[in-house]
């Protein structure tokens, strides 16, 4: 047998890597079943099972071309340790539950880099504390490493947060909606836990070039494509989905 003597780590150029393997997650038709998917699971993993509870909003503005999915679970700044985490072995947490679906939880962050031209991030208010994290996309230095948000200067990783339905409102705005205006299942959800999580990207790779009409057309074609993708079938199942785009409603 042959006698080596091994490199301490393996060489690997990491962004190379991952350009190659996010890039079927460009598109908002394979993208959003991941990110809907990743709410499904975190509602598994707090043990979270009943349909009615399972509220999961897409929101979208075709002016802005934004993107987001909002849902009621809530996520800790733990959670976001193994989130930030590419081709992690132990994040997803399958363990927890059998209808959790995550991989590697390259999905989700992956649309969030390659769909995005701009910024993406993920926000979270759950029991009394603050936390965003998110990828500046514009930045060929730093594209696929995340990093805490800032706001007056303050990272915000664990923030005490006593007024979540202030920052709930503060989410809903750039979509011009108010929590009044959301599904009224999903008010009384949030009423009864005070959690969200939202995951939002800023200038949609996919409405790049396209004339408006397109993207609405686009947009309107969401519902349909959710419904016949693979990777939604079961958060489609077990959650309630609703899509709200320039503020009209439709559930999935």
């Amino acid at each position: 047998m042959t006698d080596f003597e091994f490199l301490p780590q393996i060489p690997i150029d990491a962004a190379h890597t991952l350009e190659h393997v996010t890039g079927r997650f460009q598109t908002v038709k394979d993208g959003l079943p991941e990110l809907i998917k990743n709410s499904k699971d975190q509602y598994a993993r707090l043990g979270i099972f009943n349909k009615e509870e399972r509220q999961i909003i897409i929101l979208g503005d075709t002016e802005k071309r934004t993107l987001a999915v909002l849902d009621f679970g809530g996520a800790t700044s733990e959670d976001l340790d193994g989130w930030q985490t590419w081709s992690s072995r132990t994040a997803g947490r399958a363990e927890l539950s059998v209808d959790i679906e995550a991989g590697h939880g390259n999905g989700g962050k992956a649309f969030m880099v390659r769909g995005s031209k701009s910024e993406a991030f993920i926000e979270s208010c759950y029991n009394g504390m603050h936390n965003k994290m998110g990828f500046k996309n514009d930045d060929p230095d730093r594209r696929f490493l995340p990093g805490y948000a800032k706001e007056s200067g303050r990272k915000i990783q664990d923030l005490p947060e006593f007024n979540p339905d202030k920052r709930l409102k503060l989410v809903l705005r750039p979509f011009k909606l108010g929590l009044g205006d959301l599904p009224e299942t999903c008010q009384q959800v949030f009423s009864s836990r005070h959690a969200f999580t939202i995951v939002r990207l800023e200038d949609l790779r996919d409405s790049d070039g396209k004339w408006p009409s397109t993207v609405k057309r686009l947009a309107a074609m969401m519902p349909s494509d959710l419904a016949m993708h693979g990777q939604a079938a079961l958060t489609i199942e077990t959650c309630s989905v609703w899509v709200i785009v320039d503020s009209l409603q439709a559930r999935q």
